[in-house]
């Protein structure tokens, strides 16, 4: 969410000019599953302060995300049929949705279109991929630093856990020297 947000901001103003400038944003995403295990269809959340939930920061972002599987009765019958025809159901009866449907329909047969299509996803794909090994990378890190943490605890020599992390993890030398000095 942060990283999408951050893009917007950043292409809505031109360098120099005031944050003033920042009109409203919303950031929507569509999931397959329920994100939060709440069985809403609509998770919306903007910036508030903890302590008073009234109080809000007025930044005039919105992140939202919509539920496929939502089970609560929380939206409109018009967004629920669009979350059901995302999610592959058989909607019928709705003016919005057969209009998509159609659009859809037509825009599938435009080939240029589709290869534009098929190079944003091939690029978020491996953008996608990016973001997940950095988190693995960073899961890795820290567990690494618990390790450490835990076996210097247990008075076990600084040399015999550099040993022991640089087999387990293949790190470099320069590596294991940083995590061995961190605290």
């Amino acid at each position: 969410m942060r990283y999408y947000q951050g893009r917007i901001d950043g292409d809505m103003l031109r360098h120099g000019q005031p944050y003033a400038k920042l009109r409203q944003s919303y950031v929507i995403f569509i999931c397959p599953f329920d994100p939060y295990d709440k069985g809403l269809h609509k998770y919306e959340f903007r910036n508030y302060c903890s302590q008073d939930k009234a109080l809000a920061m007025g930044d005039g972002r919105t992140a939202i995300f919509l539920n496929t599987k939502g089970t609560v009765n929380d939206v409109d019958q018009d967004l629920c049929n669009f979350l059901e025809y995302v999610d592959n159901k058989n909607v019928k009866d709705d003016h919005y949705v057969d209009e998509l449907r159609d659009y859809i329909n037509v825009l599938s047969k435009d080939t240029e279109w589709r290869k534009e299509y098929m190079d944003n996803k091939t690029h978020m794909i491996f953008h996608d991929e990016d973001i997940r090994a950095e988190g693995r990378m960073e899961g890795q890190t820290m567990t690494i630093k618990k390790t450490v943490t835990m076996l210097k605890l247990m008075d076990v020599p600084d040399a015999e856990i550099a040993q022991k992390i640089q087999q387990t993890f293949g790190l470099s030398d320069r590596e294991t020297a940083d995590l061995i000095s961190t605290k």
